[in-house]
């Protein structure tokens, strides 16, 4: 689990008021091994899934949509609702990272953080299946 400069940057900046809460984040996938992504890495440098039914699934930026909690040593979290992703119209190509982001689609949006999908060795979902996700950006102080 990494948050990125991109992510930390971000969240700073909804503190200081230079960015505005978006109504969504979105959860998507990656073709990726989510160890090599940089940690300044952007949306760029991601080789996200395409067709066959995939697109980023939605997560409200409410208490209810990313819930805060104790964790760690002296900690926290912020844990996503659980998404659901479903191919439809023929086989994904294997996805090895998950990511959060502020946009449905594109590149114009932070890579706020990226995580191995299905322990690392990820997931690839055959046409009309489906494989449900849930995302937690722990941080820890130094």
């Amino acid at each position: 689990m990494s948050i990125k400069t991109e992510g930390i940057q971000h969240f700073f900046e909804l503190a200081n008021g230079l960015q505005t809460k978006p109504a969504n984040y979105y959860i998507g996938w990656a073709e990726d091994i989510e160890t090599e992504i940089a940690d300044n890495a952007s949306l760029t440098a991601l080789t996200e899934l395409t067709g066959n039914g995939y697109a980023r699934q939605p997560i409200p930026s409410s208490s209810t949509g990313m819930i805060s909690a104790a964790g760690g040593t002296n900690g926290r979290t912020l844990t996503t609702d659980e998404v659901t992703f479903t191919a439809d119209g023929g086989n994904w190509n294997l996805a090895k990272t998950m990511f959060l982001t502020t946009v449905i689609s594109g590149t114009a949006g932070p890579l706020i953080d990226t995580q191995p999908l299905n322990s690392g060795s990820g997931i690839a979902l055959e046409d009309g299946k489906n494989y449900d996700v849930a995302m937690q950006i722990m941080a820890e102080p130094q």
